[in-house]
Order: structure tokens, then sequence, then C-alpha cells
């Protein structure tokens, strides 16, 4: 138990950071970089079902992130 807020802040920015390495080492593992995102299973099938696969959701999301304009799409599709 500890009595200060500010050490309680430093391990809560600390935690995220591990979060946030671990996800990078997993994009890393799966051989993507971080900045791409795994389609969420129900977007996955909708677009299964318009006959669009994995590669072209990254390509069409690439070109988003490219125009800089899109609106954040980062972490949920």
């Amino acid at each position: 138990m500890t009595t200060s807020t500010g050490n309680r802040t430093k391990r809560r920015g600390l935690r995220r950071k591990k979060f946030r390495n671990d996800l990078k080492q997993k994009m890393q593992r799966e051989g993507r970089d971080a900045g791409e995102r795994k389609m969420s299973v129900g977007v996955e099938n909708l677009l299964k079902a318009k006959g669009v696969t994995q590669d072209v959701f990254d390509t069409m999301s690439m070109t988003l992130k490219r125009q800089e304009s899109a609106p954040k799409l980062e972490g949920r599709y």
C-alpha cells in the first residue's frame, strides 16, 4: 500500500508503457508493424462476405493513414 499519489501515477504510466511494448512485440512476432491492427471479427466477416481479404484491408487502412485528414481509426475498426 503506497501513500503518495505520485507513485501511483508513475506505476500507472509504467504499466501502460509495458502494455504498449507487449503489443508492439506481438505485432512484430506476427510480422506486422505496430501501426497495423488486426480487424475485429465482425468487420472481418462483413468484408469476407464482400470478398475482401486481410491484405486488402491493410492496404486500405494504410491509404487512410497516409491521408492524415481521415478520422482516427486507430485501434477500433
